[in-house]
Formats: C-alpha cells, structure tokens, sequence
C-alpha cells in the first residue's frame, strides 16, 4: 500500500504530533509499505531524501502566517504537480494536523483520506477547548470563538497587534471552515479514548461515525537512573499547560523546605525578567536549548515531572517519556493523562487547578526513600512498554487504512 503524508512539519521540528508521525512512518514503512512524505524544508535539509521504502520531499510550505493558515492558503504547493503526482500515487493520504486544503484535491482524484487529530481543532479553532480569559474548559458548542478567548490564546502567545485582530477574524470562522474540510475525509483518527469522547461531544454529528482511537507510538527512550530528588517541568510559559498553578502550589511546598528542592524547566524563551525572578525565587531553574548528552545530565537530578496542565491534553508524549525514564510523575487527571498512567504506582493525579492538592502530592513525593521511588519508577516503566506495545498500535492504525483503502 502507498500511503502520503502531508504534514507541515516533521520531527525534529514542532512536537508531540511531529514526533508521533515521525514515528508511524518509520514503522509503516519498517513494515513493508510504501510512505511518502512532503513536509516543510528547512535551511541545510535535503530536498528529497530516500531509505528503503521511505521517502520525504522537503518544499517550500510556511509562511508568516500561523502554521494553521499557511497550509490553508499555500495555494503554490496545493497546485503543484510534485503534490498532484504525489496524491495520484498514493492509495491513502494521510493528515496528521493541518493540510486540509488538500482534502478536496485528494477526494476529486479519488483517493482516501485519513486525518489525524492530536489537539481539538475540529472543535475549537484553537486546538485547546480552552478559555484562557475565562480559565475555564470550553463547552465547543458555540459557532465561533469568543474574541476575547481568541486574544488570551495569542497575547500569551506573544503576538503584535496586527496578528491578534487577524487572528480574531480567522478564528472566529475557522471551525465552520475545518469541519466542512474534515467532513469529505473517510477516517478521523484521535490519540485517546478521553479525546474521541470529547470530540463527538463537540463536533457535527456527520464527523462523529468516523472516529476511530489509535495511541501514539513509544519513541524508544532510554531509562536515566535519577540521582537527584528536584522536578522537573516542560510545559513553558503556558496557562493551559498549569503554570500558574504549579507556581503557588511549588511555592506553598518549598517555603516547608526552605528552597532546597528546585524545578527543572524548559520552553521559557519568551519569559519576561520580572516573571523569571518570582518564578526563580519559588524554585524554578531555566534551561535554554539542550543537546542531548545535556539533557541527560539535567534530567538526572529529576526524581518526578510534574504535569499541571489544566486543558484535556489529548496523549501528552511528556508523561510517556518520564514515564519510560523511570521518572515519578504528578499531573492532573485530565484528558488522555488518566489512559497512560492506568497500573502505574509511581503516578499521582490531582484535579487540574487544584494548587493545594498538587502541593500535597509534591509533598508526598518529596517524602518518598529515593530508593522505593527508583524502584517505583522501574515498574512503571515496564508497565508502560507493555501497555503500549508498538506493533499491536501499528496493527490498530493498519486497521484504519485498510478499512478505507
């Protein structure tokens, strides 16, 4: 079988959604089909590159606008023959995030389409079914966007003036817009059961009879024994992703400890300096851009990644990842997060928002022996390789394209 991706970018740029389709082309064509990919090129990347019966065409797709819009309106790459040649050889052609505008091209040449959802933008224009302003779940069943969510989303987001209104304007019409795109596709596919839930509870009925659930594949990541007992955040500078919570509920918990605990962060480039200062009297350290043998280095002086987000994240690859690290972790029980940790000891999950109970359990883990967490840890890795075992997730997703091929 020939399959097409058509995703904007491809890992190691973007995150979890790149990696994620990184990751199913390796294994699909590992399993003797034909994958082809056309994705965003980058200064000092190959045009095209080859290995086995992988192959990646590298264009030029982004422009200035969001990563959403550039793909919309690349009207250059959608009428190019390298795509309509590409679509005409492939027997499915598959959309794991933004390339919608293909849709239709790939329909009229009579080829099925499969799209993968790893935010909630069918739902909600903004990926996150979630009201900054209002810190708030959003019910998604208004026709558009509130102005004021829209602008949270993008002052947070560091944009000018000039990108705010026109984001405003976008996004007010962009669910009509992607689910009127999405509703000629044959398959949609959602990361989690808690995604495919929430989804049907917010999309138009005809999109509903095409969900399907498939959990992202494990990246192979190797165990880094702990030999530290700080946490450690990767969230950035985000309210959705819990920041504010996780700042009053570290700094409730580490006045009881004098400061001597601290939390590992990364993605804080935007961050300003009188917010870097309270974040690093509470205990925050920063890290900017990491290579990996420092990576390591860091995470080794983590015993627990703590995971306050406060929107549904659909199957965060941050959980997975400390998890197959050996690393303790505390989150909130939100979206897909309960579905990863489901058998694992060394996992505790609070309310989203709840700062005193997340500062109870930083407590908890803090007074663990580092020896039992260790051990906590190794089990819960095992625990994660057997529950997501990557060929029984590749014959789920071969399942979905056979059945529209």
């Amino acid at each position: 079988m020939n399959v097409l991706f058509l995703s904007e970018l491809l890992h190691p740029h973007g995150g979890g959604a790149e990696l994620a389709t990184y990751l199913y082309a390796g294994l699909l064509s590992n399993a003797d089909f034909n994958v082809r990919i056309i994705t965003h090129r980058f200064a000092g990347e190959d045009a095209l590159s080859r290995r086995a019966s992988l192959e990646i065409i590298r264009l030029q797709l982004l422009g200035r606008n969001s990563m959403k819009y550039s793909m919309l309106s690349n009207f250059p790459a959608l009428f190019s023959s390298i795509l309509r040649d590409s679509i005409r050889w492939a027997d499915v052609v598959y959309i794991p995030l933004y390339w919608y505008s293909a849709i239709p091209l790939a329909k009229a040449l009579g080829k099925s389409v499969i799209i993968h959802l790893h935010n909630y933008i069918l739902s909600c224009p903004m990926g996150t079914l979630f009201e900054i302003d209002l810190s708030s779940v959003c019910n998604g069943r208004n026709v558009a966007c509130r102005a004021g969510c829209i602008l949270a989303h993008e002052r947070e987001g560091g944009r000018d003036l000039a990108g705010v209104l026109a984001s405003i304007g976008l996004n007010s019409m962009g669910k009509n817009v992607m689910g009127w795109l999405a509703s000629m596709c044959d398959a949609i596919v959602c990361v989690s059961e808690a995604q495919r839930r929430l989804t049907a509870e917010t999309v138009t009925r005809n999109l509903v009879s095409k969900l399907h659930v498939a959990y992202n594949p494990l990246p192979n990541v190797p165990f880094i024994e702990s030999e530290g007992m700080d946490f450690g955040y990767f969230g950035g500078y985000s309210n959705s992703k819990g920041l504010p919570v996780l700042y009053k509920a570290f700094r409730a918990f580490n006045q009881r400890h004098d400061g001597r605990v601290r939390i590992h962060a990364t993605k804080f480039g935007n961050l300003s300096k009188a917010l870097r200062i309270r974040l690093e009297r509470a205990g925050f350290v920063f890290y900017g851009r990491l290579e990996r043998q420092d990576y390591e280095e860091m995470f080794k002086q983590i015993l627990c990644v703590v995971v306050p987000s406060v929107w549904a994240e659909p199957l965060p690859y941050v959980v997975l990842e400390a998890l197959l690290k050996g690393r303790l972790v505390v989150a909130s029980k939100t979206g897909g997060i309960p579905e990863i940790v489901e058998g694992c000891n060394g996992a505790r999950l609070v309310p989203p928002g709840d700062y005193i109970r997340l500062a109870d359990e930083l407590e908890f883990v803090s007074s663990l022996d580092h020896r039992d967490a260790l051990e906590l840890g190794m089990k819960d890795r095992k625990t994660i390789l057997k529950r997501f075992d990557n060929e029984q997730i590749l014959g789920k997703f071969v399942g979905i394209l056979d059945a529209v091929s």
